[in-house]
């Protein structure tokens, strides 16, 4: 079981063996769904089906919540998301998604609860100006994209997102991550994983140049690595004929190679 002062070794472990389990179970949700939705006559249409299942896995005492999306237009016809729910050291929820397994590197993400507040408050209040109406609690399984790559950068001008973060905890803050829900503030493990501290929206609107100009840069590499998630005509206007994708991968990774990265 993940506990206050397990290390990040073990952490990693008990969360890629819990996500073989977590897997499997998925699995066996999106057959059954899919056979039922092939018997009613709905193969091959564009409709979207969410599933989802909360359990705590036998070996490791790890509770899980597990999104399991349907299409049945799409091959595949499945997807899931999961996230693991554990207690922090204060008494709160901290939130673990693992990732990696494309290039067979595995990490994981941690989130606060702190994290989660500030989403809800500056995604969906301010920018959507929208209210939850579920448990918060799978707000980790929506937040980041399946399949998405997340260009980070390193903080070196120290003030660089000063007014955003003068009422945040600078512990441990030195790095942007780039979403595209929003951008995440926190850094990258000694062992390599991940840990959000808060979150900013994405939107270009600071008063300060260099703080819009991190973010520019960042969404340019975001969508350039992640087309599927937008649409067309964004990207149309994203990047000109004069001035190509690759040319702004090459550009972005050279110029800023010591201090930029990107997180399958």
């Amino acid at each position: 079981m993940i506990i206050p002062g397990l290390s990040e070794e073990k952490i990693l472990e008990e969360l890629i063996y819990d996500k073989g389990v977590v897997s499997k179970e998925a699995k066996k949700l999106a057959k059954k769904h899919i056979l039922r939705l092939q018997k009613t006559g709905r193969d091959g249409k564009d409709e979207d089906f969410c599933y989802t299942i909360d359990l705590t896995t036998a070996v490791n005492h790890n509770r899980w919540l597990v999104l399991v999306m349907i299409n049945m237009s799409q091959n595949p016809k499945w997807f899931h998301r999961a996230v693991c729910l554990v207690e922090s050291e204060h008494g709160t929820r901290d939130y673990y998604i693992v990732r990696g397994f494309s290039n067979n590197q595995p990490y994981y993400i941690k989130f606060s609860s702190h994290v989660l507040k500030r989403f809800q408050e500056r995604m969906i209040k301010e920018k959507m100006r929208s209210t939850i109406h579920f448990d918060t609690d799978w707000l980790p399984t929506m937040v980041i994209m399946k399949g998405e790559v997340i260009p980070w950068m390193k903080i070196t001008d120290p003030r660089l997102l000063q007014t955003v973060l003068d009422s945040e905890d600078r512990h441990e803050i030195d790095t942007l991550f780039y979403t595209i829900n929003g951008c995440y503030i926190g850094h990258e493990t000694p062992s390599r994983n991940v840990e959000f501290k808060t979150f900013l929206n994405n939107h270009r609107n600071y008063k300060k140049n260099e703080e819009n100009i991190a973010l520019y840069m960042c969404e340019l590499a975001h969508a350039a690595f992640n087309k599927k998630l937008y649409p067309k005509k964004y990207l149309d206007n994203l990047f000109t004929d004069d001035y190509t994708i690759p040319d702004i991968i090459g550009d972005v990774m050279m110029k800023y190679k010591d201090n930029y990265k990107l997180l399958p």
